[in-house]
């Protein structure tokens, strides 16, 4: 078990670092790049002793395939808004705004995510908030002689369009889209174009070859066949063109004009889309040029199209293109609204606003005290043995070497960097000193994809070619701060060489043989993507926008330092356009992009079609905003420069957190609040600084892990010197800072040359700079240089934000929860249930709740209402506040608007619907005041949110616990397992619905001790006892066995399994736990005609229709799926996956079999908007 490894892993990395490095062998798998080389073939990996199945299955390689045409050659790009394209068969949900895409067999599903399709959602108990957009299909673009495409390859790629082919033989049809396009253009080999319907469109222009249509929800679409083309079909579900080309193009609004300019460029099919860029050094202005090349699909044609301009564009676009724009034509989309342009190319303008490698020597702090800060650094230690775990500490230490600089301290400051290039020597050099391939510490070259792997590698950053910015990042920072007083060792010939090839990893330039461009960098979203492969429904994602600023950081001060240009101007072009996305779609400093409901001042993960409050963990609320902040350094103070922002941001965390008294990373929060507010920034610091002792890793209750008191203490006294960062003024040198302190510059800037430099500043000062060093304000004095901030980031855990939760419709729904509405106002009520009620009610008006789930049915219906009039009838309609009727309440005079009564109506529905309730009356005036609605479940219907004992129930679902963690497990059902189980440790599980009883109970575990019993109770960790099963040694505590043990309980009940030995050990492992019925068949039938059927809250699902030969797998869900795959294992052959054919509601797949053929399965399935799957089943024949 890990927590008895930990002090082991540590005197094994301890070893590793020390180890003397050679380089006199020659190794035909090692490819040398100046006095480092890194692998040409995949590491015989050495785990160092570390047997964590988790931690093994890290350290492998992406995916084999490459969904990607013969067109496509060399270096894959990967960290894309289109990834899932070239590692899936067809695609994920893609998200080219203003569309959401996703490739099937059938061919392109096309939506346009609406305003009216996202929900904002709350989930109090974790802390979360998302704002989620739908996943749906507003029409298919299909082939007319296919709708079984055999894949879905990548067939070309630029800047910011990608181009699929779909194939089946000579049947085939390319479609072309790119973020920020408002066309999609499609291509037919062996047949001609189709779209198709769910529900017939509205076809509001037909002009032959031309026709403006909208969708029944009020989407606005336009399609375009070459002159002489016509569409038929209109009327119906399927529109058919004979031509082997068309368009379709998203509308702003359903209006001739806007679809005479769209007509305009549909038949100029874009070829190739480039951002350029330059970096003005005089003026610090950073221009990019987005410019396309069209071939024209019809006469007359264009080489030019329309743009869809996201607000980073077009709030700093250049005077030059101001006269391109189309202020008219906007569309609103989950990063605010679109604009569009026209023409071949336009351009931004972006002012960069200088970067430090630390902050200067200003502080009025006690210099024995920060000196005693460093000291104390000396002991801390890395605390993990991969690219980002060692990276941060790498981090470390070249923040703490440039203090120790300043107070005077050269061993102390000699002995960081020295370990520095300890650690980074190791690493950068693949072999050993007999000239053998090391198993860890070294970086491989993936030829495959094109890409340097790390190992040991962590959050997927090996096998999905995860935040290579992040980790990478860490490696050039401490490689900088080497450069910065020892160029020798950063030369090429040396160790720089290895260090660029890292940078052009994930910032590679268009010419670069080994590596994609600019890899993790999306030119026209204008921010990075973490996710190599993309392969979520809501597309590509970044968290930590801080630590993507922190590596173009240090590509910055690397560069300089080493004298490269051309790769310092490429990373402030990545600087500054990655601040004017992080300050719309994660901080909104405008207020223009986050809906009203949203609380949270901040989005800590961007998603192509979501956004979250929410991290990879389940973190606290000082966690999710400082995911965003972390590490800090001398390019963090982009920060403060928006300070009113700032202001905003910290009391909406003092506010929620109810004082200062920080539960989790304190420090993070005292050095944001410093950006704006130093002086209480040194006082909450000097209040608890000191409650931080010696370094542990596992409190972070004041000292974030990555950082150090040494640092947190230098950081908040030079801030309270300087006051604010000045973004007004910028310089003709790129390491530079302005601040501002009570209407007085401070100018700071920095040297690396090693000779005297004048820097001009725009407002006309200048100072003199002297060789490699720091001058500070009106060219009087130089010193060393000072702290450059801390790194540091909290553990991603493998699992991402949950979906947004389905509401439960038979307990009270408290009216003011509404999801929209349209008339009504709330007020404080004075009924005992609820804060607030909902009024001013009038006819027509409505109030929706979102994913209300009804399960298997409701009967009636309870509203609790008040009226001082005449009442009024509240209808209660599925979809819209014109759809389906379900049922009705008629609520009457009861004496008074706070005089309050419970009114009821019989209602019919099931399954999970967006749930209208509409108000309606004869009368003008106001009608009712509502509190709350509550349904009654039909006969035979079951609670939605009880849990399914006779189906496994995954042991680390649990709703509490004391003394367990979770773990990834290497057994075939489930993700991870409960462990760290000691004696009278317990995990709860709420509701738990045994029906009419279950006998008996199957518990998967595992142990590598003597075990224990696992005890069962109801009610509490001491209740009534049920049963037991004991559980013995397996050999290892992956080494999985079923144990089984007599219960007797019926019901439903709070579920807890106490665990219970004589060992002061560890005891067990739990992956998971399932129960049997009590007399009845509790789903399985093993090998009988009757086949099998397994219930769970989502679907009903099995294997019917037995004959001699054949079977039907069958997967009915509650609520509507989009698509469901079942995945098949016959005898323990080799998996075979399918999509299932949906009948009614029912999706089926029939199979072949023969008698005595065991078959195991398990489905994938769509539920709102989310990919879930099931257990694994088996069946004998």
């Amino acid at each position: 078990m890990r927590k008895r490894r930990i002090p082991l892993f540590l005197v094994f990395l301890a070893i590793t670092l020390i180890l003397p490095v050679g380089g006199g062998y020659a190794n035909p798998n090692e490819a040398v790049v100046g006095n480092g080389s890194y692998s040409t073939i995949f590491p015989d990996i050495d785990y160092g002793g570390i047997t964590d199945p988790g931690f093994q299955d890290q350290q492998g390689e992406p995916p084999e395939t490459i969904y990607r045409s013969n067109n496509v050659t060399g270096p894959m790009q990967t960290n894309t808004w289109w990834g899932s394209l070239a590692v899936e068969q067809f695609s994920m949900n893609q998200y080219p705004h203003p569309f959401s895409v996703r490739h099937r067999a059938e061919g392109l599903h096309v939506f346009y995510d609406a305003p009216h399709n996202m929900v904002v959602n709350q989930n109090p108990e974790a802390g979360t908030w998302h704002i989620n957009g739908a996943i749906g299909t507003d029409f298919l673009i299909k082939h007319s002689n296919t709708d079984n495409f055999q894949h879905s390859l990548v067939d070309d790629y630029n800047d910011w369009y990608v181009t699929g082919l779909l194939e089946d033989g000579s049947q085939n049809m390319r479609v072309t889209y790119g973020v920020g396009s408002p066309f999609i253009f499609v291509e037919y080999e062996g047949g001609s174009a189709e779209l198709e319907f769910d529900i017939e469109p509205q076809i509001w222009e037909n002009r032959g070859n031309v026709l403006g249509f909208s969708t029944h929800d009020n989407k606005h679409y336009a399609a375009f066949a070459p002159p002489g083309e016509n569409w038929s079909g209109v009327g119906s579900l399927n529109l058919t063109n004979n031509s082997d080309y068309i368009s379709v193009a998203k509308l702003p609004d359903q209006d001739s004009s806007m679809l005479d300019k769209y007509e305009e460029y549909a038949y100029s099919i874009v070829r190739d889309a480039i951002a350029d860029f330059e970096y003005d050094e005089n003026t610090g202005l950073v221009t990019t040029t987005f410019e396309v090349t069209t071939e024209a699909k019809a006469p007359g044609a264009p080489d030019a199209t329309l743009f869809a301009l996201y607000p980073h564009q077009y709030r700093n676009i250049a005077d030059t293109s101001q006269n391109q724009l189309l202020q008219d034509y906007q569309i609103q989309t989950i990063r605010g609204n679109m604009m569009a342009l026209e023409g071949k190319s336009f351009e931004t303008e972006l002012t960069y606003t200088g970067v430090l490698p630390s902050l200067p020597d200003l502080g009025s702090y006690d210099r024995d005290r920060l000196i005693g800060y460093l000291d104390d650094a000396r002991s801390h230690f890395p605390t993990g043995s991969d690219t980002y775990e060692l990276g941060k500490y790498l981090g470390k230490l070249a923040t703490l070497a440039p203090i120790a600089d300043q107070m005077g301290e050269s061993d102390i400051a000699e002995e960081f960097r020295d370990e520095l290039k300890s650690i980074l020597e190791d690493w950068l050099k693949a072999t050993d000193s007999n000239g053998n391939l090391k198993g860890n510490n070294l970086f491989y070259y993936n030829d495959n994809w094109g890409t340097i792997l790390g190992y040991h590698a962590a959050h997927s950053s090996a096998t999905r070619i995860n935040d290579h910015h992040f980790h990478y990042g860490y490696f050039v920072k401490a490689a900088a701060e080497i450069a910065r007083t020892d160029p020798e060792w950063a030369a090429e010939e040396n160790w720089g060489g290895m260090i660029d090839l890292l940078v052009r990893d994930f910032a590679a330039d268009r010419d670069d043989d080994l590596f994609p461009y600019l890899r993790m960098f999306d030119p026209y979203s204008g921010n990075s993507w973490a996710d190599g492969l993309a392969t979520f429904d809501s597309g590509n994602n970044q968290e930590s926008s801080s630590e993507a600023m922190h590596a173009w950081t240090n590509v910055i001060l690397w560069a300089e330092a080493t004298g490269n240009t051309e790769l310092r101007d490429r990373a402030i072009y990545l600087y500054t356009t990655e601040l004017s996305a992080i300050n719309e779609y994660f901080f909104d400093v405008h207020q223009e992009i986050l809906p009203d409901e949203y609380e949270p001042e901040i989005v800590t993960i961007n998603w192509g079609g979501k956004m979250d409050f929410a991290t990879w963990w389940q973190s606290g609320l000082v966690e999710k905003y400082a995911i965003s902040w972390l590490p800090f350094h001398g390019g963090s103070l982009y920060l403060g420069h928006h300070p009113d922002y700032v202001e905003r941001a910290y009391e909406a965390i003092r506010s929620e957190n109810g004082s200062t008294d920080w539960n989790l990373w304190s420090n993070m929060v005292w050095m944001y609040r410093s950006l704006t507010n130093p002086d209480d920034a040194l006082n909450q610091m000097e209040a608890r600084i000191d409650d931080y002792g010696s370094f542990n890793p596992g409190d972070e209750t004041i000292i974030e892990r990555g950082s150090t008191k040494a640092q947190t203490y230098h950081w908040i006294h030079n801030m309270n010197e300087l006051g604010q960062v000045d973004p007004s003024v910028t310089s003709d040198h790129p390491i530079y800072a302005v601040f501002n302190k009570d209407g007085e510059r401070t100018y700071i800037a920095y040297n690396y040359s090693n000779s005297p430099i004048t820097v001009n500043f725009s407002d006309g000062h200048s100072v003199t700079v002297e060789a490699n060093s720091f001058n500070i304000g009106n060219g009087e004095g130089s010193i060393d240089p000072g702290d450059p901030g801390d790194p540091g980031q909290p553990d991603p855990d493998p699992t991402p934000p949950g979906d947004p939760e389905e509401r439960n419709p038979y307990s009270a729904i408290q009216a003011q929860s509404y999801d929209d509405m349209s008339g009504i106002q709330t007020e404080e009520t004075s009924d005992e249930s609820g804060d607030e009620n909902i009024g001013w009610i009038a006819n027509g008006d409505w109030v929706r709740y979102n994913n209300v789930n009804f399960n298997e049915g409701a009967s009636s219906v309870n509203v609790r209402a008040a009226s001082d009039a005449d009442g009024g009838t509240v209808e209660f309609r599925l979809g819209s506040d014109t759809g389906q009727l379900i049922g009705t309440v008629d609520v009457s005079n009861t004496g008074g608007w706070q005089q309050w009564e419970t009114f009821s109506g019989d209602v019919d529905v099931e399954g999970t619907h967006d749930l209208f309730l509409v108000f309606t009356s004869n009368s003008s005036n106001d009608l009712m005041n509502v509190n709350w609605f509550e349904f009654e479940q039909a006969e035979g219907s079951t609670d939605p949110d009880a849990r399914n004992p006779y189906s496994p129930i995954q042991a680390q679902t649990y709703d509490d616990m004391s003394g367990i963690q979770t773990e990834e497990t290497s057994d075939e059902s489930g993700e991870e397992n409960i462990g760290w189980i000691g004696n009278g440790d317990w995990v709860r599980f709420n509701n738990v619905n045994f029906n009419e009883g279950t006998s008996s109970v199957n518990i998967r575990a595992a142990s590598d001790n003597d075990g224990g019993t696992v005890e069962f109770r109801i009610g509490s960790q001491s209740g009534t006892l049920i049963g037991t099963v004991d559980v013995s040694n397996t050999g290892g505590w992956q080494q999985w066995e079923t144990f089984s043990g007599d219960v007797d309980v019926d019901g439903t009940h709070d579920l807890f399994l106490v665990f219970t030995g004589d060992s002061s050990q560890d005891l067990m492992n739990v992956n998971w736990i399932e129960f049997t019925s009590g007399g009845s068949d509790s789903g399985d039938n093993g090998g009988s005609n009757d086949g099998e059927t397994h219930s769970h809250d989502h679907y009903t699902a099995g294997i019917t229709n037995i004959t001699e030969n054949e079977a039907t797998l069958f997967f009915n869900p509650s609520a509507e799926s989009l698509y469901v795959d079942v995945h098949i294992r016959i005898n323990g052959g080799n998996q075979l996956n399918y999509r299932m054919d949906e009948s009614n509601g029912d999706w089926l797949r029939h199979l072949n079999l023969s008698s005595g053929d065991t078959i195991e399965y398990s489905f994938t399935y769509e539920r709102s908007g989310a990919q879930y799957s099931t257990d694994w089943f088996s069946y004998s024949h």
